[in-house]
């Protein structure tokens, strides 16, 4: 059954049943709660980054200060996944690298909380606006059953730890739509991002998903 608006016709949801709708809002739920429990912790100077995001972050702001990257200020490194970095420097770059420590760590604390609710809530809302077609279906169990997953303290310590993983999780996401709906250039621009998110995606998720493909 559709039912019209001032821009057309949309699809009513009526072919989700009830659980599944509880179970999309509650993963949901938990996504913002996880992401605002973080940002509770990182504000009472509690449950800090992984000890290689400060890696990151001072490198980052190096990179914005002398165009070089470097972690001593003297000696060029590369020990790094770029994109996350680049992201950092374009932050910094931005916003000015004069911020205290605690300033910069709440700053990007919230920026990863904000990519994780996100990722959790993109593929959810786009099942639940869809129609009733096989596709949708199968998009809304899936999503459900990984974010159910993703949402559990252990996973989500992964996402929220200041690392690289935070950018996987949604280029991944979009990578795979793009694949799915066979607009192959798109897929693969967002897949050279997920490759400059983390090295390891183009073995280990990319190329299985290019021979799946084809």
């Amino acid at each position: 059954m559709e039912s019209g608006t001032r821009f057309g016709t949309t699809p009513s949801p009526d072919w989700i049943p009830t659980g599944t709708r509880l179970a999309a809002t509650g993963v949901a739920a938990v996504a913002l709660l996880a992401a605002l429990w973080r940002l509770g912790r990182a504000r009472a100077g509690v449950d800090f980054f992984a000890d290689d995001a400060y890696y990151y972050i001072v490198i980052a702001r190096n990179l914005a200060d002398t165009g070089r990257a470097t972690f001593d200020g003297v000696t060029r490194t590369n020990g790094f996944h770029p994109l996350l970095l680049w992201l950092e420097a374009a932050g910094f770059r931005t916003f000015g690298t004069s911020a205290p420590p605690l300033a910069t760590y709440l700053a990007i604390s919230a920026a990863l909380a904000v990519i994780f609710v996100l990722a959790c809530l993109a593929p959810l809302l786009a099942a639940l606006r869809g129609r009733g077609t096989p596709a949708n279906r199968v998009l809304l169990a899936v999503s459900i059953m990984v974010f159910g997953l993703l949402v559990l303290p252990r996973f989500m310590a992964i996402f929220l730890g200041g690392m690289e993983s935070i950018l996987v999780l949604p280029l991944l996401l979009v990578t795979g739509w793009f694949a799915w709906r066979a607009r192959y250039l798109l897929a693969g621009v967002f897949g050279a991002l997920l490759t400059l998110a983390r090295l390891d995606t183009l073995p280990y998720l990319l190329a299985p998903l290019a021979l799946v493909i084809l």
